[in-house]
């Protein structure tokens, strides 16, 4: 009996895209500045579990229990950053708290043999709703300094991720997701793919045109 590998999903072009976005980070990187340190950090993550996913299609085990770890660590450091360009003050609760909640779900309720919604989810309205209620006091101090700034710039390139996959992970339907829009190409696919090229793309950018300051 022969074992079909399905090499797109090792492959596939946004994990490449992904190793790109890190190679192309690193040029001029600057070791003292602690925004560009943790961005590293959130990429060289981002490589480690595609490739660790990649193995796992290759061997056919399951990256569920994989994946609900990275989106943990990925969102804290996320938060992490968010917290400190904003130089918020008594969050550490926070981290603690979400922390907590993905283990417990984890362990004990969406389990390690399924993806982790609910963690994706409150991932998400723990960042986006940080981050639109700091640019509501920014605004209304009319405190505008901050958006011009590189820090503040890579704050906003995963909100369209965190929110696109959000509303696809909400419904929980692994039939709407899995619709067709071309030929061998899901909802699921399309969304992923595009909300994550957007992501990459603006760190990117952000990067690139930080280093033609400098």
């Amino acid at each position: 009996m022969f074992i079909t590998t399905n090499w797109f999903q090792i492959f596939h072009p946004l994990k490449i895209y992904i190793l790109i976005s890190l190679i192309i980070f690193l040029i001029k990187f600057k070791k003292k500045d602690e925004t560009e340190l943790q961005i590293v950090v959130i990429l060289f993550l981002a490589v480690i579990h595609e490739s660790i996913t990649s193995y796992f299609f290759y061997i056919q085990k399951p990256i569920s229990y994989i994946t609900s770890i990275y989106i943990c660590i990925n969102f804290i450091l996320w938060i992490k950053l968010l917290i400190k360009v904003f130089h918020l003050k008594d969050m550490t609760i926070l981290l603690i708290f979400y922390s907590s909640f993905v283990l417990i779900n984890l362990l004990f309720f969406e389990g390690i043999e399924s993806f982790n919604y609910n963690s994706f989810l409150l991932g998400t309205i723990i960042y986006v709703g940080l981050f639109a209620y700091q640019n509501y006091r920014l605004i209304k101090n009319e405190n505008f300094e901050l958006f011009k700034t590189k820090n503040y710039l890579y704050l906003t390139s995963p909100i369209l991720l965190f929110i696109g996959l959000s509303l696809m992970f909400a419904f929980k339907n692994k039939s709407l997701n899995s619709i067709e829009i071309f030929k061998n190409v899901s909802l699921y696919m399309l969304i992923c793919y595009f909300v994550n090229f957007i992501c990459y793309s603006l760190i990117i950018l952000i990067k690139i045109n930080n280093n033609k300051k400098t």
